[in-house]
């Protein structure tokens, strides 16, 4: 924020799954990741709908770091859906250098071309993402979090 980044997430639901051991939880968490740029003189919100994945561990009384009885996250991850480029005046529309868009990862692409183009940012050009009309959008990465997903809630100790 010091640099001028103004990045906002709306939350939009949420689903919570518990282990049976009643220990751990998986939380799902639709939201929209919305930063407002100037691209080529037109200002503009990039918009990127994600879901992040919460991995919960309640303590007990063999559990370091967390006290008996509560929950906290231990870690947290997220995938990217789908994303837009909306020009906040709708006269006036920017010109993207679609050489560097075409190398941007699908589900945040607009997001990370001006994070790159405008504030110079190196992005992460493997975070998961869905499928979409039936291309494999960084769907491995995807897949392995669901995997995880499962692995945390039957108690399996996991690298994030």
């Amino acid at each position: 924020m010091d640099k001028g980044a103004f990045i906002m997430h709306r939350c939009c639901g949420c689903s919570s799954d518990i282990a049976p051991s009643g220990t751990r939880a998986v939380t799902k968490l639709k939201a929209t990741i919305t930063q407002r740029f100037v691209v080529d003189g037109c200002e503009v919100d990039a918009e990127a709908d994600c879901r992040f994945c919460f991995f919960f561990e309640k303590g007990t009384a063999d559990t370091k770091g967390i006290p008996e009885g509560e929950w906290r996250a231990r870690f947290v991850r997220h995938w990217y859906e789908k994303d837009r480029l909306i020009p906040a005046n709708p006269s006036k529309v920017p010109k993207l250098d679609e050489g560097v868009l075409s190398k941007m990862p699908r589900g945040y692409r607009f997001l990370s071309y001006c994070q790159t183009v405008v504030q110079g940012f190196d992005i992460k050009m493997d975070m998961p993402g869905h499928r979409i009309d039936g291309e494999n959008l960084n769907g491995r990465e995807h897949d392995k979090l669901y995997v995880q997903c499962k692995q945390w809630l039957d108690g399996e100790q996991i690298e994030v």
